[in-house]
């Protein structure tokens, strides 16, 4: 004969059981947002990130060379205004 005591322990563990298999489940997904799983061919969340800066310093760098380019090109249209002028 099994005691209440022993019965609800029982129980009380089989529940928590669940919980720590649910909450691995959890985890697993957490992990492959964060790093991705190349099986399915996903990006994680760190190789995104990484994406995204590589687009802005070139968004950078584009909009440094039309503004560059806009700068130099007035200054040559200027110039060739002046003469064309006098």
């Amino acid at each position: 004969m099994e005691s209440k005591e022993y019965k609800d322990l029982k129980k009380e563990l089989d529940d928590l059981k669940v919980c720590v298999q649910n909450q691995s489940e959890t985890l697993t997904k957490i992990h492959q947002a964060i790093v991705g799983d190349r099986e399915f061919g996903q990006d994680g969340i760190v190789q995104m990130v990484r994406k995204h800066e590589k687009w802005i310093e070139s968004q950078k760098y584009l909009w440094a060379k039309i503004w560059g380019g806009i700068a130099v090109g007035s200054s040559i249209i200027g110039f060739a205004l002046n003469y064309i002028v006098k």
